[in-house]
């Protein structure tokens, strides 16, 4: 028969935050358990006393019972801001890839100019300069867009290698944003960049908040 204890663990897992409170000392016992008691209730099929959960809560081995991994010190070789990006999104066919083919050569060899193609199963989508973006569009004129957007940056963090055996680096880079009412169109990336397409308003904003969640030391 499942414990409350048990009980409290799964909705745990499914809560990041209260997790990290719990953790840190931050946590209300009290308060939590008074939220969480309904949901309680109904994992373990009967009422619960509220008592009884702030007990379980207490007892809660941080080490041993949860989950967890601190925030991490990344040594981030650099961040960097794109401004004036363009996006669209098509339809993949064969039209569309033919036409991103033929703009793509027109553009490849640019030296440090930011555009991105990504196709997936049924879509592609394009992110580039104003300038480049236009002889994408240009040629693409004929196809009607699923999504289009314009007044977008990139932020990109480029990272050493060896944090690809790290995990949480996106976890982290991701709820520094969310965190900041910081809403994230699309994600770019390689082996060792990530770039967060983002609306041109919050470009500064998501620039501070990256830079400072991977870079600070632990405490």
């Amino acid at each position: 028969m499942k414990t409350i204890k048990q009980a409290i663990l799964e909705h745990l897992a499914q809560d990041d935050v209260a997790s990290i409170a719990l953790a840190r000392g931050w946590m209300n016992l009290s308060a939590y358990a008074r939220e969480i008691l309904p949901r309680i209730s109904e994992k373990l099929w009967k009422d619960v006393d509220p008592r009884s959960v702030i007990v379980a809560l207490s007892r809660i081995d941080v080490q041993t019972d949860l989950e967890m991994f601190e925030p991490m010190h990344v040594d981030i070789l650099h961040v960097s801001l794109h401004t004036g990006l363009q996006e669209a999104t098509y339809e993949r066919t064969d039209k569309v890839l033919a036409a991103v083919r033929r703009a793509y050569k027109e553009v490849e060899s640019r030296g440090n100019t930011f555009f991105t193609v990504t196709q997936s199963m049924t879509e592609v989508t394009l992110i580039a300069e104003k300038t480049v973006f236009q002889k994408f569009a240009r040629t693409l004129k004929t196809h009607k867009p699923i999504f289009a957007a314009s007044d977008l940056v990139g932020v990109t963090i480029k990272f050493d290698i060896q944090y690809l055996d790290v995990p949480g680096l996106i976890y982290f880079a991701t709820r520094a944003l969310t965190f900041r009412s910081i809403n994230i169109i699309e994600i770019v990336s390689t082996t060792t960049e990530i770039t967060f397409i983002i609306k041109q308003e919050y470009g500064q904003r998501a620039l501070d908040a990256l830079t400072s969640t991977l870079t600070a030391p632990q405490k």
